[in-house]
C-alpha cells in the first residue's frame, strides 16, 4: 500500500529532485521526472557500511532518501519513485527483476531487483532509476527495438514469461554486441515481497553491496562513482563509448565528495569496504589494486 503523503511532502519531494515542470501524467512528464531523480538521488550502499538497518516500509524509505537525501539499492530507490508517479497519477505495476551476474553466468533471486511498468492509453513504458548505468528516461514497453537514450542504446526482448533488458556495447567488434542487465516477469508486487532480499542483500557477506561501499550519481555526461576508496568519473564519448578515470583518495576525501557532489552527508561514520566480487554493472567491476 501507499503511504500517502500531504500536498506538501509531494512539494518536498519534487524539491528534492530539483522539478519544477509538468506533473500531468503524460509519457513527457515520466521521461523528465526519472531524468530529474537518477541525476539527484544516488544509487548506493552506504547504510550498509554505516551500520544503518535498511527498513523496507514506505514511510522510512521516504524518509532516507527524500528528507535525509540518502543513497539507496534497487529496491529503496524504485519503489520511492514508484510513490511519487502513483501519487501524481500515473498507473503504475511494481514488478520483480533477477540481475544479470556476469562472472558467475547466472540471474539473482526473484524480487532481487525492482522495476515499474507505466500504463498509458496507448502504449507502457517502463521506468527504472536503480543500478547505476541504467537507462537514464524510461523504455517504451516494445520487444526488439533498439531505443536509444542519453546514456546509451537499449533493447526489450521476451522469452516466454520473461523479459529482458540488454545495453549495448558500445564500439566493440565482439560477440555479442548485447550486455544483459536483468531480466523480470509481468506479475506484480508489492513492496513486501522485496523484504526477504532486502534482507539478504545488507546481510549477507558475498554480495555486491556488503562487499563494497559504493555511491553512485548520474551527470549531464556521464556518471561519478565512489566504490571504496576510488572516485572514478565516467564521460561518454562517441557512441556512449566510455571514458574513465579513476582516483584513489583518503576518507576525508571521500567524505567531503559525498557532501558537495552527492550532496549526501552520513550520520554515523563510514567503514569503507572494496572487496572484488562478480557483478553484471561494469561501472562496479574494475578491480581493486
Amino acid at each position: 500500500m501507499v503511504y500517502f503523503f500531504n500536498t506538501m511532502d509531494i512539494e518536498t519531494f519534487l524539491r528534492r529532485i530539483r522539478y519544477s515542470g509538468s506533473i500531468e501524467p503524460t509519457p513527457d512528464t515520466l521521461d523528465a521526472l526519472q531524468r530529474a531523480y537518477v541525476t539527484s538521488v544516488p544509487f548506493g550502499s552506504l547504510s550498509i557500511h554505516c551500520g544503518e538497518k535498511i527498513i523496507l516500509d514506505s514511510q522510512s524509505l521516504l524518509e532516507k532518501l527524500i528528507r535525509k537525501k540518502r543513497d539507496g539499492f534497487c529496491c529503496e530507490l524504485n519503489y520511492c519513485f514508484y510513490w511519487i508517479i502513483t501519487n501524481l497519477g500515473f498507473n503504475v505495476d511494481m514488478l520483480p527483476g533477477e540481475i544479470w551476474t556476469q562472472d558467475v553466468g547466472r540471474f539473482t533471486e526473484p524480487c532481487d531487483h525492482m522495476t515499474l511498468l507505466v500504463h498509458f492509453t496507448d502504449h507502457k513504458r517502463l521506468a527504472d532509476c536503480a543500478l547505476g548505468k541504467t537507462f537514464r528516461t524510461p523504455l517504451i514497453f516494445q520487444p526488439d527495438v533498439e531505443q536509444i537514450r542519453e546514456n546509451g542504446v537499449f533493447r526489450m526482448r521476451n522469452e516466454g514469461d520473461y523479459w529482458y533488458v540488454d545495453k549495448g556495447i558500445p564500439n566493440k567488434q565482439v560477440y555479442p554486441r548485447w550486455q544483459c542487465q536483468y531480466r523480470f516477469t509481468l506479475i506484480p508486487k508489492q513492496l513486501e515481497d522485496y523484504v526477504d532480499r532486502c534482507q539478504f542483500n545488507q546481510t549477507d557477506p558475498t554480495v555486491l553491496f556488503t562487499k563494497k561501499s559504493l555511491c553512485s550519481l548520474h551527470l549531464p555526461d556521464g556518471y561519478i562513482t565512489i566504490v571504496g576508496n576510488r572516485i572514478i568519473r565516467t564521460k561518454w564519448g562517441e557512441n556512449w563509448e566510455e571514458m574513465k578515470t579513476i582516483e584513489y583518495v583518503d576518507e576525508e576525501t571521500i567524505l567531503s565528495t559525498l557532501k558537495d557532489v552527492f550532496e549526501v552527508v552520513l550520520e554515523t561514520p563510514l567503514v569503507i569496504s572494496d572487496i572484488d566480487c562478480s557483478f553484471t554493472n561494469d561501472l562496479f567491476l574494475s578491480k581493486p589494486n
